[in-house]
């Protein structure tokens, strides 16, 4: 645990809180697994046993089961019928431990990254990717009768005059003519939606208080789509702006992790819910980046052109596959792109 903490701090301290949360609690979980040993005696069968027991761990542990150990929390799991985390949760679990063993190997003497390393775990269960929102899809969620006209605030499925322009009807238009995450759009600053070079983008970026990004590849700028424009989206920074805001979505109370893509994450599934649009249970607002993905491609766009616009890196290009260089797809062939995006809504 002495190790850990010295790689945490010199790794991970100004990281995500919630991710630094989880990675303090797989290192606690694995050392609870396999004894609290020094870190030389540790072998990839301890890493091989703590994935097969990951098999038993159940969703929301630390809120179901608190105080427990962690063989306990397994044990009583079982006998609850809790849920067990998925596999893709297992594996980043894994994958965590692999990176503190790299670190390891490279600030201590005699130790291998190997006695950290595992195999991953398979999924089996049915076709989990994310399924990308269809146009319309689209249509319903961006002229849902709450944007297009509505009764009033409590009652939003009956016709009327009243018409909902606050971030419930941002978000969901940026995040579909953008690719963008929640997160990144949730934490813009009204000095984030500027002009560059006479085009108006988003800079997403994590150099404000606050602002945190998922990778380094995430910063970047992404031009505002024509339909934005049109529909009023640098009236509404202006008017931000003049009412003194720093935030773009000022009036977005954030989580107690400092995050405001919580609070809207969970309006917007109740809202697809409300429109009766099937839910995913890999993602809500997220399916935009896949459905974005998916139309750039059929526009016939490469995906190490895309990979930068979304904010993958050119190392992961694959993945924007599964779902070139960054800086070099100039931001006149990201307009290009970005002009593409269209739902005829």
């Amino acid at each position: 645990m002495d190790y850990f903490e010295r790689y945490f701090e010199e790794q991970h301290a100004q990281g995500n809180p919630r991710a630094v949360t989880d990675r303090r609690a797989t290192i606690r979980r694995f050392v609870e697994s396999a004894g609290e040993l020094p870190v030389s005696a540790y072998t990839a069968e301890h890493v091989a046993a703590f994935k097969r027991a990951l098999r038993g761990y159940p969703k929301n542990a630390e809120h179901l089961y608190p105080g427990m150990s962690f063989a306990k929390v397994i044990a009583q799991a079982g006998k609850d019928g809790a849920e067990p985390i998925a596999p893709k949760t297992i594996n980043n679990k894994l994958s965590q431990l692999s990176a503190f063993g790299v670190w390891l190997e490279l600030n201590t003497t005699g130790f291998k990254a190997e006695s950290f390393r595992t195999t991953l775990v398979k999924d089996a269960r049915p076709d989990q990717r994310m399924r990308p929102f269809t146009d319309g899809e689209v249509k319903a969620i961006l002229q849902a009768k709450a944007f297009t006209g509505c009764e009033s605030e409590k009652n939003q499925s009956a016709t009327g005059t009243y018409c909902i322009r606050d971030w419930r009807y941002w978000v969901p238009l940026i995040c579909a003519y953008t690719g963008a995450r929640l997160g990144e759009i949730a934490q813009l600053r009204c000095m984030d939606i500027r002009s560059v070079d006479g085009m108006w983008v988003f800079d997403i970026t994590d150099d404000g208080e606050g602002q945190q990004l998922k990778t380094r590849t995430s910063r970047r700028v992404v031009p505002i789509h024509s339909e934005l424009v049109r529909l009023g989206l640098l009236d509404v920074r202006q008017q931000a702006i003049d009412k003194g805001h720093e935030w773009f979505f000022e009036e977005v109370f954030p989580d107690r992790y400092g995050r405001r893509a919580t609070p809207i994450g969970k309006w917007f599934r109740k809202f697809l819910a409300r429109l009766d649009i099937a839910q995913d249970a890999r993602g809500a607002m997220h399916r935009f980046r896949h459905t974005v993905v998916t139309k750039l491609r059929a526009a016939g766009f490469p995906d190490h052109e895309i990979a930068p616009l979304i904010g993958h890196g050119v190392e992961i290009a694959r993945m924007t596959a599964g779902y070139g260089a960054g800086q070099s797809v100039t931001l006149e062939r990201r307009v290009e792109m970005v002009s593409q995006l269209s739902y005829r809504v």
